[in-house]
């Protein structure tokens, strides 16, 4: 099905044609009401992975499924879940708060290293977010006190991946400006975090 073939392509690192990515979303949207909420977290984590935007029509439907049966969502889900939506630029909602919410200290320490680093980068991104910057409400607040310094350094830990969109656009750049030396996921020595791509001079 829709899900399990773009997970599975997002996995190993493999971005799909275009032709399979328009067939694959237009059967994703005319069957979300039947998806389970797994299958929703797994296609819209899939699409972010492979840097794709989801077409026009695709996400309304899949937020609506996914909160009709947000109950059912575990763990791993949710981060794979609210990812995605910061992946996509899309605005922190009461839904994806009642998300949040539902971790525990103990949930939220079991879940992967890698759903950690997901729920890191999506708390960063409501912190840094125009309608949310310093007035994360309190429910959220207490969830990033109790477990956030646990997701940051699971981030940390993380072995950066490099996307496709991001290759490409590197490739592009040391072909127009050849005299700029491209690094791809540049750590800063100060925060720790990566860069996509850090373009400098050659010998800067």
């Amino acid at each position: 099905d829709a899900a399990t073939l773009l997970w599975a392509l997002a996995t190993m690192g493999i971005k799909a044609g275009p032709g399979l990515l328009q067939a694959m979303q237009k059967r994703a949207t005319a069957t979300a009401a039947q998806f389970e909420p797994h299958d929703i977290a797994n296609i819209l984590w899939a699409l972010a992975a492979m840097g794709i935007t989801p077409e026009p029509g695709l996400l309304e439907p899949m937020q609506q499924r996914a909160t009709a049966t947000a109950g059912k969502l575990q763990q791993q889900d949710v981060a794979n879940l609210l990812w995605a939506l910061a992946c996509f630029d899309i605005s922190p909602s009461a839904e994806s708060v009642q998300m949040v919410e539902s971790l525990s200290v103990s949930t939220g320490k079991r879940l992967n290293v890698q759903g950690k680093g997901q729920l890191h980068q999506w708390l960063l991104f409501c912190d840094l977010h125009p309608e949310w910057r310093g007035q994360l409400p309190r429910s959220m607040q207490k969830v990033k006190e109790e477990l956030g310094g646990a997701f940051r350094q699971a981030f940390a830990r993380e072995a950066p991946r490099t996307s496709q969109t991001q290759a490409d656009v590197a490739k592009q750049l040391r072909l127009a400006l050849p005299e700029l030396e491209c690094e791809e996921e540049f750590v800063d020595p100060t925060s720790g975090y990566s860069i996509d791509i850090r373009a400098a001079k050659s010998g800067a």
